[in-house]
């Protein structure tokens, strides 16, 4: 062990600081661990910062616990140490922990929107990496209200909107459902949910281990033009009912949906006169009509 390291083990960041321009940056410990690994993972964002200014702190390291200094940066939440690792080019976006994460999920997973958009910039991030429990970036990106990271999730084409995680959920549903606890989220998450739709690979079948699928969650979440969207695929079971015996219709009339309500009550009717999906901007601009031909 060096003084550097063992002074970043202790958390002193003065002494630390005072180490990095006589200290052997690169050394790598018999944990496969670097100073700069120790930084990130005590949290030390001062330090970390110095160590990759030096050019030689050895961003590609791969631990003995299969961990990067760009995932532990993730991990701990450290925006600007993330974003100073993306830039060095050596950071290792596309590297897969043992848990079977990538940075880009960690960044998802804690909303970090810059550092997740930074790393799908790279063009490595593997959006399409599916974690030990079935689920993708894309799933935390909805999971964690981060609109604009899972629309360019989406966009990469790579971000599998049909995988189910272990629990039995989609990125739809996580989208829908994400509106039932945040409702400033449900404008955005209302985009998304478009964007999934319009893949044409979202599952809005799909029902989870709790018998709930999207369009039941778009409606116990409020989000009206998410369960329009989802009753004109044709696709969406309006007749499922979850594990409490509720289905739709009566999410919808708890929430005062009247237009869901209309089309739930002549859902036959609805489907066989319809021939594109009219949703309101969620913006509630009367003259501006999103429509996706089906």
């Amino acid at each position: 062990m060096t003084k550097l390291i063992d002074a970043i083990k202790k958390k002193d960041t003065k002494l630390a600081l005072s180490l990095i321009p006589t200290s052997d940056i690169g050394y790598i410990d018999e944990y496969g661990d670097t100073a700069l690994i120790y930084a990130c993972l005590r949290g030390m964002t001062d330090v970390a910062l110095a160590l990759i200014a030096t050019g030689k702190s050895k961003p590609e390291q791969v631990d003995k616990c299969g961990d990067t200094a760009l995932i532990y940066a993730c991990l701990r939440g450290m925006t600007d140490v993330a974003l100073a690792l993306i830039a060095t080019g050596n950071a290792k976006p596309e590297h897969t922990d043992d848990s079977g994460y990538t940075a880009l999920m960690y960044a998802c997973r804690y909303g970090k929107t810059n550092v997740a958009l930074a790393l799908i910039a790279t063009g490595k991030a593997k959006p399409e990496q599916v974690d030990n429990v079935g689920c993708t970036a894309l799933m935390y990106a909805c999971r964690s209200d981060m609109t604009d990271v899972a629309l360019a999730l989406i966009a990469t084409g790579k971000s599998k909107p049909e995988q189910v995680d272990k629990c039995g959920d989609t990125a739809l549903m996580h989208a829908c459902r994400t509106g039932m606890i945040i409702n400033a989220c449900i404008i955005g998450m209302t985009t998304v949910i478009l964007a999934l739709i319009a893949t044409g690979n979202a599952k809005p079948e799909h029902a989870n281990n709790y018998g709930g699928t999207a369009l039941i969650y778009a409606c116990r979440s409020g989000m009206s033009n998410a369960a329009i969207a989802l009753l004109a695929t044709g696709q969406s079971k309006p007749e499922q009912a979850d594990n409490y015996g509720i289905a739709a219709l009566t999410y919808a009339q708890r929430k005062h949906m009247t237009e869901v309500i209309t089309i739930l009550e002549n859902y036959d009717d609805y489907i066989a006169n319809l021939h594109y999906i009219p949703v309101q901007n969620p913006y509630d601009d009367p003259n501006y009509v999103i429509t996706i031909d089906i």
